[in-house]
């Protein structure tokens, strides 16, 4: 063996190795940390709940699966050093099917466009592979060193990478409702009631799961209007829906508050309603449920009566969510509550005195949903209901 040949067979080496790291670490991350929730979800479905994800081991089977199939595909296909990057493309092909998936797909199983989409791309990469076979050969280059070789493959696969990113079209909030939802079910509730805290976008099924965390700590009366309430009562529980997908169904969340929902009864008030007046089943999740169900309805009317059924203010402090409310219907009434924290009364002042300033109706709504956006008065007379 020449200097030449050894010259080659040395940076072929490195080449193969760089290559296989860079692969399996981009492909453990990004199933592990970016796709494994919707993985979960998706393996749950197809196999009708028999089967469970692990993260971490689904993780590395997948990935060492994947580099098995190009460690195999590069077996039989011998390609330009230079070039040596593009046997990862039927691995990244198979990655990119595998995590292009999403609430749509995992719920009414489809390959979507990949049905077409995955032929073309096959074929397109033989052709380029005859291409390169036949016009670039290692035996007749003269310029095959290093850094000539790891950088065109290195660029390649970032290139393969960023393709393969940009395909998952999940929105950031069905991450969150999955999320939330194996967060719940694996007992982690305080954990769940963080994920997406900070965002403002929701859906009505990602309000309900986070409701039922906050009920399951304790912080529903606290901590409601904390979130988006877009969908009003039906984000908190809509009994209606028993769609038989979902890990945490419908069942499981009636169960805790008190009672399974029998076919009879059809809204969430009479549930609940029927649940707290019975004394076997009435529990202090299901008065919670309860008294924000008539907050998210804006009955103070009724939230006012019931309240004090529950809750001794003199004896007890008043979570902040019942305390905004019944200081709203004091203040529109011309009554005085002793047992109002000092911090919610200034807190309205300022929100009184805000609505007072001298701007036109859009002004106001959003200057006072970013100060005031996670208090009940903000939500009584600003918040739109979505159906």
């Amino acid at each position: 063996m020449n200097y030449n040949e050894q010259l080659h067979g040395g940076t072929a080496g490195i080449v193969k190795y760089s290559c296989g790291i860079f692969f399996m670490l981009f492909c453990f991350t990004y199933i592990y940390f970016l796709q494994g929730e919707i993985l979960c979800e998706a393996q749950y479905v197809y196999s009708k709940g028999l089967t469970t994800y692990k993260p971490i081991l689904s993780a590395l089977i997948i990935t060492f699966t994947l580099q098995l199939v190009q460690l195999t595909f590069s077996k039989f296909v011998t390609l330009p050093q230079k070039w040596y990057a593009l046997s990862y493309f039927p691995s990244i092909l198979m990655l990119t099917m595998l995590t292009d998936i999403n609430d749509s797909a995992i719920h009414r199983f489809s390959l979507g466009e990949w049905t077409w989409g995955a032929p073309i791309a096959i074929i397109s990469f033989a052709v380029v592979v005859l291409f390169i076979k036949n016009i670039f050969n290692d035996r007749y280059s003269h310029d095959i060193t290093l850094p000539s070789c790891l950088f065109p493959n290195h660029i390649i696969l970032l290139i393969m990478f960023l393709i393969a990113g940009s395909f998952p079209n999940t929105t950031d909030t069905y991450h969150y409702e999955l999320k939330v939802e194996r967060l719940i079910l694996e007992g982690n509730y305080e954990e769940a009631c963080h994920v997406g805290e900070k965002s403002i976008k929701s859906s009505k099924r990602l309000t309900e799961i986070r409701m039922y965390a906050l009920a399951k700590t304790g912080q529903l009366g606290e901590k409601i209007f904390e979130y988006p309430q877009y969908y009003g009562t039906n984000g908190l529980l809509d009994i209606n829906d028993k769609d038989s997908i979902y890990r945490l169904k419908l069942d499981d969340i009636c169960t805790s508050i008190g009672a399974i929902c029998g076919s009879t009864i059809k809204n969430t008030q009479t549930y609940l309603k029927k649940v707290i007046t019975t004394d076997t089943l009435c529990t202090d999740i299901a008065i919670e449920y309860y008294l924000c169900y008539m907050l998210l309805d804006k009955n103070l009317k009724d939230f006012s009566y019931n309240i004090y059924k529950y809750y001794n203010p003199d004896k007890t402090r008043l979570p902040k969510a019942y305390q905004e409310a019944l200081l709203y219907k004091a203040d529109l009434e011309g009554d005085s509550l002793n047992f109002i924290d000092k911090e919610i009364y200034a807190k309205f002042r300022e929100y009184k005195q805000l609505k007072a300033e001298n701007l036109d109706q859009i002004k106001r709504k959003n200057k006072t949903r970013r100060i005031f956006g996670n208090t009940f008065w903000w939500y009584y007379e600003n918040q739109e209901i979505n159906d």
